[in-house]
């Protein structure tokens, strides 16, 4: 039917989308910048599909730890959804959840936490604190806590979140593996290494089991476990610590 279709546009989003899941990231990106070029010449830069096929081009980039990239997209569909849609809508908020993530990468902490609680705030307002995207951002907002120090908050806010994940996903899902490697990181920052060690390795290990896992993922889940025993080691040496740091160092290189 034509590249120039609006259902073509949708079924190009949607291929791009099971590349990345597939680990075909680079396909992927390649794909999402034609579907922006040709939605935006055909439906408009303020078409729902065009700020859809945006926002999945701009989390793509997100997924391989790329925030430079990502920043005009996701910047772009935030600035638009709100002139368009409010600050209401749930597009506009998840566009406002994605800038959060995106300023994390960036390092912009205290911006980052500012914007998820705002998300957030609207999306328990809009649709329920159990609605997925509710969800989703309370364990964006667990990260960002965390990065800023505050490991005990993030701690329980990711404890309180753990059985509607279990729930919705399945205990062994990606998504729950996600959640239990935050919780990881959280504990091995309080200090509570065992506990860490807990959550992190099966995390890990289903982490690394994903087709979808790009290089960025698996080695800040190698970097989480080299941290987690040179700490431990610190606290208790001569455990075999210090060795458990270097075998999974040397992990990065087989990557």
């Amino acid at each position: 039917i034509g590249d120039d279709r609006q259902e073509t546009i949708g079924t190009r989003d949607a291929l791009a989308r099971a590349l990345l899941l597939a680990g075909e990231a680079e396909e992927a990106e390649v794909l999402y910048a034609e579907t922006i070029d040709i939605a935006r010449r055909v439906l408009g830069p303020e078409h729902t599909l065009t700020l859809i096929v945006q926002v999945n081009a701009g989390n793509a980039y997100l997924l391989a730890q790329r925030p430079a990239e990502a920043a005009p997209l996701l910047s772009e569909a935030l600035a638009v959804r709100r002139r368009v849609s409010g600050d209401d809508h749930r597009e506009t908020i998840v566009a406002l959840s994605n800038v959060a993530v995106l300023f994390e990468q960036e390092g912009k902490l205290v911006e980052a936490e500012a914007m998820q609680r705002e998300a957030l705030e609207r999306l328990t307002r809009t649709l329920g604190a159990e609605h997925t995207l509710a969800l989703n951002a309370q364990m964006s907002l667990a990260s960002v806590l965390r990065r800023k120090g505050n490991a005990s908050e993030a701690e329980s806010l990711l404890r309180a979140l753990l059985p509607s994940f279990e729930r919705r996903s399945g205990p062994d899902s990606l998504r729950v593996a996600g959640l239990r490697f935050l919780l990881g990181q959280a504990l091995a920052d309080l200090g509570r290494f065992q506990e860490a060690h807990a959550e992190l390795e099966p995390a890990v290990a289903r982490i690394f089991a994903a087709p979808s896992t790009q290089e960025a993922r698996a080695n800040e889940c190698i970097d989480a476990m080299v941290s987690l025993f040179e700490r431990w080691d610190a606290a208790e040496p001569g455990k075999g610590h210090d060795a458990e740091a270097a075998r999974w160092r040397a992990k990065r290189s087989d990557l």
